[in-house]
């Protein structure tokens, strides 16, 4: 609370202190001092503000967040400033002690609301968070189109202007922008920055973006690139569905050879708000087409060289209790729909597990059969969880054929915004093509270790690659653990441990027949990990026992699933990718090509400088057998 009043943290600390040896511990809450926020408050107003302006322009001293580095080391600064009597061996168990105590501290203040914490930064002062969501929902944006707004049209016009000259920018351009978030629900960069002209997010504008996306707030429209990015805001678009989804998805009517599988969650309430605009959002990472309205979204996904089409829709009945969230996928093969939909099913048990308070009846599939029959209405009904391949339809008087979903190959695609890998969407998109025709493959771009686990859980998956860092430092503080990406670009570190233990749970073989083979990790100094794997019971990793190259990297995945594709087992595969970097040829400045890479461990995974041949890596693959190594290949 000093912080966020600006106070002096060590007075105030202090003076608490005081209170405290000279309290009843019943007493002392009653006997602290009162908190109060005695900042000035600007004069400067436009008229248009609805947050205050206190908030908005700190004093020197507030803080309304700041990161969880530098909390920490303001506690420590103040415990030494303090003289803490507590007696430690070394100064570093002095640390490990106090620092404990702040994150108890912070996990109680959570607990209570006094603080929110989200992508390593922690909101001491919580107002501050709406006052980041205020302006971008702010209902008086709406009346500057309209003409009984007109008195707060000319406000906003005035602080358009205003803010344009100040940093010489098109006021036209944000006029348009503005226009266009209020109409269609797309955010661009320079409105943003008109939006926060009050706040201060400093060096952090990044963060607090990605704490957005999480929250599901906002997400990075289709083909957004820095520096002229934009951003789609679920609650701001368009409540009626498009026009143009009628065009991809005719209402009850399928294309020849196509097939249907829809799936349907009941509530006995209504959906809370922000559930379905959240699972909106989610969908920002699946397909190359989308199309976007408040309630729902049309997906094209290609997978098996095959487009699928994916709808997710909300619909309330008329009473006031009761509603539904449909997810709906369309395609030729009904094992690749059957991926399709338990991912889609998955994005929104993800979301509705937050509201602990909602009783569901989860998922219920529509036997497909009818709805081909044209039976929409009265189609026969079956607990998804429990559809197997052959499922006996009362409706139909047939048994209906689902052949049982499983996934080839996941990819999980994971570059952080605080170290971009060029070529890991190009090596999955590699992957892909090469193993055409082999199943189901499918590219998650980023992911969470969460995601992970529900992925594997919803489909059974015999391979599972991971592109990006692998040599992050564990948060127990001991080897590397994966680097996921959460919404928004943010890096996620979860303990090896237990990510090891979530692929060896997949690992004995499901009903479907399928299980997880084969776990590739494809980043740096992956070995340790790799070990994890194994002895929690999956057969086969293939990883890195040092920093590689990021195009090696890409090379050796290419050419290992490309011998898995036709058939070869793994040590054949591997030794196939172990050739493919060691026939790889660079033209040196004499014209002449010469090998391109040794496989041994080079300094960094980033080396832009080099003579040829480059330390590139030296990968491994770890089975029953023991260790395979490069030196063992012929």
């Amino acid at each position: 609370r000093a912080l966020r009043f600006g106070r002096n943290t060590l007075a105030e600390a202090r003076e608490a202190l005081d209170v405290a040896s000279t309290c009843e511990p019943e007493e002392y809450e009653d006997d602290l001092p009162e908190f109060k926020d005695d900042s000035p408050e600007s004069d400067e107003s436009s008229g248009d503000e609805q947050m205050p302006s206190k908030r908005a322009r700190l004093n020197e001293r507030q803080c309304p967040f700041l990161s969880e580095d530098e909390l920490r080391e303001k506690w420590l600064d103040l415990t030494l400033e303090l003289g803490d009597s507590i007696e430690t061996k070394a100064l570093e168990d002095a640390r490990t002690l106090k620092t404990q105590a702040l994150e108890d501290a912070l996990n109680y203040l959570t607990y209570t609301g006094e603080v929110f914490i989200a992508c390593s930064l922690v909101y001491i002062d919580p107002q501050f968070v709406t006052d980041l969501v205020a302006p971008l929902l702010d209902h008086t944006l709406d009346e500057t189109l309209g003409a009984e707004g007109a008195s707060t049209q000319a406000t906003r016009e005035k602080s358009l202007i205003e803010y344009a000259r100040g940093q010489r920018c098109n006021v036209d351009e944000l006029r348009d922008a503005l226009k266009t978030l209020v109409r269609d629900g797309k955010l661009c960069e320079e409105l943003l920055s008109f939006l926060w002209r009050r706040l201060d997010v400093g060096v952090y504008r990044e963060r607090v973006l990605q704490m957005l996306q999480q929250s599901g707030l906002l997400f990075p429209a289709e083909g957004s690139v820095q520096p002229r990015r934009r951003w789609m805001l679920p609650v701001r678009m368009p409540q009626a569905r498009p026009d143009e989804v009628a065009r991809w998805w005719p209402a009850r009517k399928l294309q020849v050879g196509w097939s249907q599988l829809r799936a349907t969650y009941s509530l006995v309430e209504r959906i809370p708000a922000g559930v379905i605009e959240r699972a909106v959002a989610s969908l920002e990472d699946m397909g190359s087409m989308r199309i976007y309205w408040r309630f729902g979204a049309f997906v094209i996904v290609s997978s098996g060289g095959a487009d699928q089409h994916a709808l997710l829709h909300s619909s309330t009945s008329d009473c006031l209790v009761g509603s539904q969230v449909h997810a709906e996928v369309r395609g030729t093969s009904i094992p690749h729909l059957r991926v399709l939909l338990a991912r889609l099913c998955g994005k929104v048990d993800q979301i509705l597990d937050d509201f602990r308070g909602l009783l569901p009846s989860r998922w219920r599939l529509a036997c497909p059969q009818c709805l081909t029959a044209g039976r929409w209405d009265d189609a026969e009904h079956w607990p998804l969880a429990e559809v197997v391949e052959s499922q006996a339809c009362r409706e139909c008087g047939v048994t209906v054929s689902l052949p049982t979903n499983h996934c080839e190959l996941l990819i999980f695609v994971c570059s952080p915004e605080i170290s971009r890998l060029p070529n890991a969407r190009p090596e999955a998109e590699d992957v892909r093509e090469v193993m055409k025709g082999q199943g189901v493959v499918e590219i998650k771009d980023g992911g969470t270790a969460q995601e992970l686990r529900q992925q594997l859980l919803a489909v059974p998956t015999r391979h599972f690659l991971f592109s990006g860092h692998a040599d992050a430092r564990d948060p127990s503080g001991v080897g590397h653990t994966l680097g996921f990406t959460r919404p928004g670009g943010g890096l996620e570190l979860v303990r090896r441990e237990d990510i090891s233990s979530v692929m060896g749970r997949h690992s004995a073989t499901a009903h479907s027949g399928v299980c997880l083979e084969l776990v590739f990790l494809n980043g740096c100094s992956s070995d340790g990990l790799g070990r994890d794997v194994i002895a929690a019971g999956v057969s086969t990793v293939v990883c890195w026992r040092t920093p590689v190259l990021d195009p090696a990297a890409r090379l050796f995945a290419k050419a290992f699933f490309e011998a898995i594709a036709r058939k070869y087992e793994y040590r054949r595969s591997f030794a196939e990718a172990v050739s493919a970097l060691r026939l790889e040829t660079h033209v040196d400045p004499t014209g002449t090509a010469k090998p391109a890479y040794q496989l041994c461990g080079p300094a960094s995974s980033q080396v832009t400088q080099f003579s040829l041949p480059r330390p590139c890596g030296e990968p491994m693959l770890i089975d029953a057998c023991g260790d395979y190594l490069v030196d063992l290949v012929p």
